[in-house]
């Protein structure tokens, strides 16, 4: 099984050998800081692959069940409105009573089918429709958790055929949060829908000079054939280049222009649902045509294109059809079979010739015959079906003809395959299963499986909070239909986990990514916010006549669960499902966000559910720990029930400087019923971290003192201490930048991992962090296996289509160091490469010097290319000796060229081209194909003077690149890695000690000698303010520095706009500005961002706008509502708890807009962090806008 993220990149392999009758569990963690979005997992079997889609969301559970109902299967407009009822009740079967809630429809398109006219067309082609939202009702639900409303039906003419509604319900607790449930319903806005079938042969054309007949056919809503009157047909030619430029296209143009004239044209009736119109084209004219036919009256109208050309005798006209096709088509004579019944295949007649037919299920081949193929008349071929060729059979054809054949332009082999439904009513089971009617947390109870009838079975049991569930309409999985039933007419709503769930007992939750684990940095375990309830267990398998008992026990959670069971045995298979409360007689659930920051003060509803008459005095009490989190004010209080129900209690939290995890636990009692309840939550700072260092040279024998302060107190301080033989690196906050850089396209995944393969070059690494770099390195390697292009290439963004030069060259150097450095890499990745990279290389061609700009990248392009070759062990000479020769080689293209001379022991030909070359580089634009900067050129050249031996020269650019390091300005992942490793391969050549001691606020230190090319201590931070004396005692001079870090505690950074302009916008839904800094609880709004592209000269690619929202607001992801834009102007979007972070390029003088639904959740007074957005290969281009604070109040 693998598994790919909603960029495309491959993410893990799993392989399971010991399955329990043909069941196989894959158990698939998701990290906490995985993509969100798409994800697609590919099942191989055999020579069969599955293909699954799951959603990977950062979603909280819902605590009320939402039941929406309406009148009949589908919507109509034609009906204006329909009643409608929602009801309500928390998940623990409590009253939801007088809770506010708010519905939304959009309607969206889909393809229009009709049960048994699979082969009609019921699209109009040239419509453009785009959907609409509407809120339908927003009110309050009565005592008992009901209301009822009239549905408001929009008319939606624009409509291609059939729309799908996602209706979206969102019902508030007491508290402020809210229980969300998306459902889909076919919308109809059509009274009858009109269908066409073309009457192509597949694979074929249409030939000239014979009436060819269209069938028409007309239904209604519910696909029931009806009579209509007067449709009209028209025909239109279309030109064949027009076609090549646009796939998707739309004939708006052809239907409503008045210049351009149909073909034909005429009118037609529908008899018991049935018409037909004849066309015919005569020879000489052929092409592509398109057929249109509109009802009038119901307003629908419908289409599609013929291809059409003149026979084989007249020879064929313009071979370039470009659905030209290599397959076979033939055809079987119905759907579907049972056992006994005989299988009639018809083959189209060809030139002669044999086939060879093979009948195959999913595993083995049933049996293989040679069959002669007439050329006059279509050959049938007949077997009789078996009960083993269940659920289908497959029959594959191929179909070889004699060579010398000139009747057809047919291939010489051609192949079709065609499934053969077989159902056998033998094939289903019927499991129960026995359980409690209401279960408690944190106490077990039985769960029995067994067959109605006594049949053996193997199943799996699935146990999940039905608020997770809820989330996506999730149907308990039912096998039968996948392995026996056609696929169903209609809309099935996306469930989270496929035909059986994937993964193990009770640590499935991570497939709904509220966690998992963090390989990462193990150290800081951040807070898992939603611990799901989920248990899996099985496969297990109960004999005949036998029941199977499980005992299970549920954690502290109040709610309600499902209990599902798939069940599955020598081709029969079924399922079962039950739904039991989870609940106490005296409950609390309470509400918070789902991160907090630092200084900030919440409210925490705490709703008290008494379910029976005996509890009367409830005594509350909250407590909090870490993190710095305090309770304000009282921290218990009491509660009076004189009948059961439900009550709210506010208690108030605030936070302080310290971030982490924060642990609150709350506790109820009264008449001697207790429960409690705990929740882990994350503090955060999100405000920018400001750094301060001093430097000095400490010459042999001499003494240097340095200073350093501190200006508050926040947890994010950290003073070290750096002493090097080298030139700084500051290495410690640069390998912070790399670990902590959020964005992760394929050149970030690749450099945050190329430095580390050199940290012990430069100090000395234990243990921990030893296996700490293994884990990250072997993961980047994992990760960039699937940014792998089947041609070799590596693409920037996974899912993007072709691979990138640049990225395919760095990516491939470092897994070549990697390897080199002792890494596991797979050769097959390698190898392709490899091949990739010697043809890109053997077939480059110098731009001319006109396109200056490209030239030299061009060329660093090619350069960097040979280098990786000759890294590799494969240098490409000839292309090397030809680039050497070249005129007007770039300053970067000729030290690199230099590099890979030099890698090959040729040092003579690297002098010579570098013979007057400069060693600093012209800082330039960084938007460019090479993701350059001067920085990271110097560095490469610094690279190469190691490479060509020459010690002097190097030290002394090395000088530079540490100057250039030690930069407080905004530095990029490219030129952070290359410069690290440049300082890396010094340091390996260096030899000599570090021979020191030193003293901090006068108190002696341990004397340090080394032989590793730096030394690093980390220094208290209180007292805030102090010195450092050092004495060095070795021969050579010493760099010493001393840096300080502290993330600001209240983010007074002025706005910024240097290149690009940050607007931000709030609006509610009807686009009125509102007022953030007070809102009230449960307000919906829209946050509108806009950047633009001020530069005035330079194009970006690559910009990454971080929006981080305040902990009292939610972000309503659309993406859970089935709300799937095309159109985005986005490359990728990443939805996280508290974050969205947005993937883009922006042309000079151009702005783009994004907007992000939002709701006032929690009630609280919270930080409001800047937003920002920075070229991620561009110091020069930042926008932020100004921090602030944002009350919302209940």
């Amino acid at each position: 099984m693998e598994l790919y993220n909603p960029r495309g990149q491959f993410y893990s392999k799993l392989i399971s050998t010991n399955g329990l009758n043909g069941f196989y569990t894959f158990k698939i963690p998701t990290q906490a800081e995985d993509p969100t979005g798409l994800w697609n997992a590919y099942i191989k079997v055999g020579g069969t692959a599955f293909h699954k889609a799951l959603r990977v969301e950062t979603i909280k559970p819902n605590r009320l069940k939402i039941n929406l109902k309406l009148p009949g299967e589908i919507l109509k407009a034609s009906d204006k409105e329909v009643q409608a009822h929602l009801s309500s009740a928390w998940l623990t079967g409590a009253t939801a009573s007088r809770l506010k809630a708010k519905i939304e429809m959009s309607l969206s398109k889909v393809n229009t089918q009709f049960k048994n006219y699979g082969t009609y067309i019921f699209n109009n082609p040239a419509t453009e429709f785009t959907s609409v939202r509407t809120d339908v009702f927003s009110g309050t639900l009565d005592e008992s958790g009901n209301a009822g409303f009239m549905l408001k039906l929009p008319a939606s003419e624009n409509a291609p055929g059939m729309l799908q509604a996602n209706i979206t319900t969102q019902v508030f607790e007491p508290g402020g949060d809210a229980s969300i449930q998306t459902q889909s319903v076919p919308y109809s806005p059509f009274p009858s829908y009109v269908g066409i079938n073309l009457n192509q042969p597949q694979g074929r054309y249409i030939e000239t000079d014979k009436d060819h007949v269209f069938d028409v056919i007309t239904v209604s809503p519910d696909g029931k054939p009806v009579n209509r009157s007067g449709l009209e047909y028209k025909i239109y030619r279309i030109s064949w280049s027009w076609w090549w430029e646009n796939d998707n296209e739309s004939f708006e143009t052809y239907i409503n222009s008045s210049s351009i004239s149909p073909v034909a044209t005429g009118r037609l009736n529908t008899v018991g649902g049935k018409g037909q119109f004849s066309f015919r084209v005569n020879y000489p004219d052929w092409g592509r045509y398109l057929v249109y036919v509109k009802d009038r009256e119901s307003g629908h109208a419908t289409g599609g294109t013929i291809y059409v050309d003149w026979p084989d005798w007249r020879g064929r006209s313009n071979k370039s059809d470009p659905s030209g096709i290599k397959m076979l088509s033939f055809s079987i004579d119905k759907d579907s079979y049972e056992p006994g019944e005989t299988v009639t295949a018809i083959l189209p007649a060809s030139a002669g010739g044999r086939a060879l037919v093979t009948l195959e299920n999913g595993s083995s081949v049933i049996q293989r015959e040679w069959i002669e193929v007439s050329g006059k008349e279509d050959t049938k071929y007949q077997f009789k079906v078996t009960p083993e060729m269940a659920p289908n059979v497959y029959l594959h054809i191929s179909l070889l003809q004699p060579h010398a054949q000139t009747v057809n332009d047919l291939p010489i082999r051609m192949y079709g395959i065609m499934p053969a439904f077989v159902t056998d009513k033998q094939t289903v089971l019927e499991p129960q299963i026995k359980m409690p009617e209401v279960l408690r947390p944190e106490q077990a109870f039985n769960l029995t499986v067994s067959e109605r009838h006594g049949k053996p079975m193997t199943y799996t049991l699935a146990i999940v909070d039905d608020g997770l569930l809820d989330l996506t309409n999730f149907k308990t999985p039912d096998p039968w239909n996948s392995f026996y039933a056609r696929e169903a007419l209609g809309i099935r709503t996306w469930d989270m986990y496929d035909d059986v769930l994937g993964a193990t007992a009770g640590s499935y939750g991570s497939m709904f990514s509220t966690g998992g684990d963090e390989t990462l940095k193990p150290s800081d375990q951040k807070a898992n916010r939603f611990k799901p309830v989920v248990k899996f267990i099985g496969p297990f398998s109960i004999a005949k006549g036998k029941s199977r008992t499980h005992q299970i026990t549920l954690p502290m959670y109040v709610g309600s669960v499902r209990a599902m069971v798939v069940a599955g045995q020598d081709g029969a298979y079924g399922n079962a499902e039950k739904t039991a409360p989870v609940r106490t007689p005296l409950m609390i659930l309470s509400t918070l966000p789902r991160v907090l920051s630092i200084g900030e003060e919440i409210e925490v509803p705490v709703n008290v559910f008494a379910l029976e008459n005996s509890v009367k005095n409830v005594n509350v009490s909250i407590q909090a720990s870490g993190a710095g989190v305090q309770v304000n004010g009282s921290k218990q209080q009491t509660l009076t029930f004189n009948q059961t129900g439900d009550r709210l209690i506010f208690f108030k939290l605030k936070t302080g400087t310290k971030t982490g995890k924060a642990t609150i636990h709350l506790a109820a009692n009264g008449n001697g019923q207790s429960t409690k309840e705990t929740i882990e939550i994350e503090v955060r700072n999100p405000n920018p971290v400001v750094t301060l260092r001093e430097s000095k040279w400490v010459e042999a024998g001499k003494s240097e003192e340095l200073h350093y302060q501190l200006s508050n107190d926040s947890e994010g301080n950290s003073i070290q201490l750096e002493v090097s033989r080298i030139p700084s690196v500051d290495i410690s906050r640069r390998f912070d930048f790399l670990y902590n850089y959020q964005h992760n396209c394929t050149e970030q995944l690749t450099s945050k991992a190329l430095p580390l393969l050199f940290v012990s070059q430069f100090k000395t690494v234990d243990n921990e962090e030893s296996e700490k770099i293994k884990t990250n390195v072997q993961e980047a390697i994992r990760q960039l296996y699937g940014r792998q292009l089947p041609n070799g290439g590596f693409v920037y963004w996974p899912g993007d289509a072709s691979a990138n030069e640049w990225i395919t060259s760095y990516a491939g150097m470092f897994l070549v160091l990697a390897q080199e450095k002792g890494y596991a890499v797979n050769s097959n990745v390698l190898n392709k490469w490899n091949r990739f990279q010697k043809a890109a290389s053997q077939n480059w061609q110098p731009v001319t010097q006109e396109q200056n700009w490209w030239h030299w990248q061009a060329d660093l392009q090619q350069a960097f290319r040979l280098y990786t070759l000759a890294l590799a062990g494969s240098p490409e000479h000839g292309a090397m000796n030809r680039m050497k020769e070249l005129p007007a080689l770039s300053q970067q293209a000729k030290w690199r060229l230099a590099a890979t001379y030099a890698l090959n022991g040729k040092e003579k030909a690297a002098g010579e081209l570098v013979f007057s070359a400069k060693t600093t580089v012209e800082p330039y634009s960084s938007n460019n194909y090479v993701y350059g900067s001067s920085d990271r050129d110097e560095a490469m050249i610094l690279e190469t003077l190691l490479l060509m031996n020459r010690q002097r020269e190097a030290m002394e650019q090395a000088k530079i690149v540490s100057h250039n390091l030690a930069q407080e300005t905004w530095f990029s992942t490219q030129s952070t890695a290359f410069s690290l490793m440049a300082m890396g391969r010094l340091a390996e050549k260096l030899s000599g000690t570090l021979d020191f001691n030193w003293t901090l606020n006068g108190k002696q230190q341990p004397a340090v000698k080394s032989a590793k090319a730096i030394y690093e201590a980390s220094l208290p931070t209180s007292p805030h303010e102090g010195k450092v004396i050092l004495k060095n005692n070795g021969k050579g001079s010493l760099n010493a520095d001393l840096i300080t870090r502290t993330q600001l505690l209240n983010d007074t950074l002025p706005p910024m706009a240097n290149n690009l302009r940050l607007n931000v916008r709030y609006l509610d839904n009807n686009g009125s500005p509102i007022d953030t800094r007070s809102l009230n609880q449960g307000t919906d709004f829209m946050a509108v961002v806009t950047v633009a592209n001020i530069s005035g000269t330079t194009d970006y690619t690559n910009l990454a706008l971080t929006h981080i929202i305040p902990a009292g607001w939610e972000i309503f992801n659309e993406r859970m509502a089935g709300q799937i834009t095309t159109s985005a102007p986005y490359s990728y979007q990443d939805i996280r708890d508290d974050r969205i972070l947005t993937y883009f390029n922006l042309r000079q003088g151009q702005a783009k807009t994004f907007t992000v639904r939002l709701q006032a959740t929690y009630a609280g007074d919270f930080v409001m962090p800047a937003i920002q957005c920075e070229a991620m290969y561009d110091a020069n281009a930042q926008a932020r806008t100004q921090a602030g604070r944002t009350q919302v109040i209940r």
